[in-house]
């Protein structure tokens, strides 16, 4: 087995991950636990992982109802989880001309 990474360099090894990274799996329970999972686009703007999703999707059914998310980067060789959400806002349509 090889030497370990430090917490640093893993930290390094994330963050450039997500610097390059569109994709990810968004996992959110229900007040159950029960789990659901989708695919995901999202956007890293060096301080907050931005995913968006229509209001009515049972993803943000779940994020209102104050469950977590948990995402995986789907590339990332360390099998990356991203845990917890700390803000969940409901916004309103997007522009059609854009």
């Amino acid at each position: 087995m090889g030497d370990l990474r430090s917490v640093e360099a893993r930290k390094a090894d994330v963050l450039g991950v997500l610097e390059g990274q569109r994709d990810l799996w968004l996992a959110t329970g229900d007040r159950s636990g029960r789990p659901h999972l989708i695919a995901v686009s999202a956007w890293w703007d060096g301080n907050d992982l931005v995913v968006a999703t229509t209001a009515k999707s049972r993803t943000a059914a779940n994020l209102a109802a104050g469950g977590d998310a948990h995402g995986s980067l789907p590339e990332h060789r360390g099998q990356c989880w991203l845990r917890s959400v700390d803000r969940y806002h409901r916004v309103g349509h997007a522009e059609t001309s854009l």
